[in-house]
């Protein structure tokens, strides 16, 4: 069996049209089981399968069980005492976390957030670290309205910014940041994937546009135009917020991401 992303995130909208995938997709058609990180990438790899029903799914994620148990601790406090307990002192807030990398688009979040400042009292929280840093410092330096945390390794805390954030706001590749976000009722606002990106993990598949999250054109303009509808949107991102706690309860639990190998072993085992 194998157990892969199945197609590359840069290669979804060209699937198998490299020297390196093609080898993939030969090594697919041969072994007697597959093991995706997602159901859209077993819906594309289907297509070239003559057994398809070999294709299996075990959906990317985090340790639910904790991120439960911290959530439900969380809301006993309630989001006012957690903000009041972290310093908030913005009406709005919107959290950046994951590594600091170039394809995670700051500087993109950064031309939008001075859109969006100017429009509401709002904060920008980045947690992370990496390349990208000195980048960071320079703007939270000429922007007080820019917090930046550093990398926060305690699951507990940095949970905390997530549950009491509004949004969280990453333009460019979004992986398992996504998961610990909707896991914290916060909804994902990132760019919709196109010909010269973003290229997204698979649990960017969690993110259903005006559901639980938005999905943005690729460009800052866009991007705070999307920030500042959700953000005055009160209704609607009230149920985005409850909408993301369900996706990931229902999809992205660890009894799910178990069976998908269960089923894939069962299968091959017959």
């Amino acid at each position: 069996m194998v157990w892969t992303h199945g197609v590359k995130s840069r290669e979804l909208l060209h699937p198998f049209t490299t020297f390196r995938s093609k080898i993939q997709l030969w090594v697919y058609k041969r072994v007697h089981g597959v093991i995706l990180y997602s159901e859209p990438n077993r819906k594309i790899l289907a297509q070239y399968l003559k057994k398809p029903e070999k294709l299996f799914v075990a959906n990317n994620t985090l340790d639910t069980e904790k991120l439960d148990e911290i959530y439900y601790e969380l809301a006993k406090l309630g989001k006012r005492q957690v903000k009041e307990q972290l310093g908030f002192t913005h009406r709005y807030n919107l959290v950046f976390i994951g590594r600091l990398l170039k394809r995670k688009r700051l500087d993109l979040l950064f031309k939008a957030f001075e859109t969006v400042q100017d429009r509401f009292d709002v904060g920008l929280h980045i947690i992370g670290d990496g390349p990208e840093e000195d980048t960071v410092h320079e703007f939270a330096k000429e922007n007080k309205k820019v917090i930046y945390h550093g990398a926060i390794h305690d699951l507990a805390l940095s949970s905390q910014y997530l549950f009491a954030a509004d949004l969280m706001v990453m333009p460019g590749y979004v992986g398992l940041s996504a998961v610990h976000s909707m896991a914290m009722a916060c909804p994902v606002i990132t760019c919709n994937q196109g010909e010269d990106g973003p290229y997204h993990g698979p649990e960017a598949a969690y993110i259903e546009n005006g559901k639980n999250g938005v999905l943005s054109a690729y460009s800052s303009t866009d991007f705070a135009k999307v920030i500042l509808k959700t953000l005055t949107d009160t209704e609607l991102l009230q149920k985005m917020s409850e909408e993301a706690r369900k996706t990931i309860s229902k999809e992205a639990n660890l009894d799910k991401f178990v069976s998908g190998f269960e089923q894939a072993v069962n299968y091959v085992g017959e």
